[in-house]
């Protein structure tokens, strides 16, 4: 006699990562910025929360087709709603500058699951340029003119 409870098999759907293309992120002031990630195998994201935050604060959070928005960052953030269904959650952060850099971190929250990836953005100041080199150190240049004089 068997006593117990039996579980459902997991179907693949249910099983997903959370992928950020990229842990790094380099930005001037006042450019558009995606931060990239989605769902992997592609999963509908529409009847999952997803959060989006700068440190401990909560800028972004869509649930059940709501979306709610830190004050800070109202009319400069978003998700491409429309593709939500392909499991992509990316944010867009519009017209970054200087308060923005830091580390962003996403969430998805479902019924069984609470998965998490960071991703850091890092700016560039005003006659700056950033150079990457293989073993991650990032390096930013002041340019300047040596013919010019003032």
């Amino acid at each position: 006699l068997f006593v117990g409870r039996i579980h459902p098999p997991v179907k693949s759907t249910d099983m997903f990562i959370l992928v950020c293309r990229y842990n790094r992120v380099f930005a001037y002031p006042g450019d558009d910025v995606t931060l990239t990630s989605h769902l992997s195998p592609e999963t509908s994201a529409v009847t999952m929360e997803i959060r989006w935050f700068r440190g401990i604060e909560c800028i972004y959070q869509y649930k059940k087709g709501q979306v709610t928005v830190a004050k800070a960052y109202a009319g400069r953030v978003s998700l491409l709603t429309q593709e939500l269904e392909i499991g992509n959650v990316s944010l867009i952060l519009r017209e970054v500058g200087p308060g923005d850099t830091g580390i962003y971190v996403c969430q998805i929250i479902t019924r069984d699951n609470k998965l998490e990836k960071s991703i850091h953005l890092y700016m560039a100041g005003e006659g700056e340029i950033i150079v990457l080199f293989p073993s991650f150190f990032l390096f930013s240049l002041k340019m300047g003119c040596l013919s010019c004089s003032e």
